[in-house]
């Protein structure tokens, strides 16, 4: 985890420059710091370009990932792959999930990090079903190179839209 660029010490005027990192440089007189950005929790918030100039103390811009989307209806019961397995040390991370039982029959829906269940909604009645939003930093991150699948209890029809990214 990075240093804090430039902080007031109690008692004094002015501000002291933090210790940077390795990988910091000076380039014309501004500090330019390239990474990543990590909450206090530990977890990877994203790629962060940090550049600190007498006029603009503290610039913090985000890469911002390419999301992709994934919609449609299963029926089978049994596991039912939503997003393919990615290529070895890539994995998949949601950033969003809608399920909804289209069927009169009572259904269980559990979202699978390839075999391993995570998710699991009852939908009791048409209609019923599941929103996620994960907040920035907090998405799920699936096992790398893992298909995302979704179980049916039974036959019954159900839509989905995953919203993701890979790295």
């Amino acid at each position: 985890m990075g240093q804090i660029l430039q902080g007031w010490v109690a008692g004094e005027d002015t501000p002291r420059d933090a210790e940077l990192e390795a990988g910091s440089e000076t380039r014309s007189g501004k500090l330019v710091i390239t990474g990543k950005l990590k909450a206090n929790s530990g977890v990877d918030i994203g790629d962060v370009t940090v550049n600190n100039t007498a006029s603009n103390p503290v610039v913090v811009s985000m890469a911002e990932e390419t999301l992709s989307w994934v919609t449609g209806t299963k029926a089978v019961a049994g596991d039912n792959e939503l997003i393919a397995a990615p290529a070895a040390g890539v994995q998949i991370v949601v950033t969003a999930i809608l399920l909804q039982n289209e069927s009169a029959t009572a259904t269980t829906m559990i979202l699978k990090d390839g075999a391993t269940a995570k998710i699991r909604c009852f939908g009791q009645n048409q209609g019923d079903g599941l929103l996620l939003k994960f907040s920035p930093g907090r998405e799920w991150k699936l096992t790398a190179a893992t298909a995302l699948n979704l179980n049916l209890s039974g036959a019954n029809s159900c839509g989905y839209t995953i919203q993701y990214y890979t790295e």
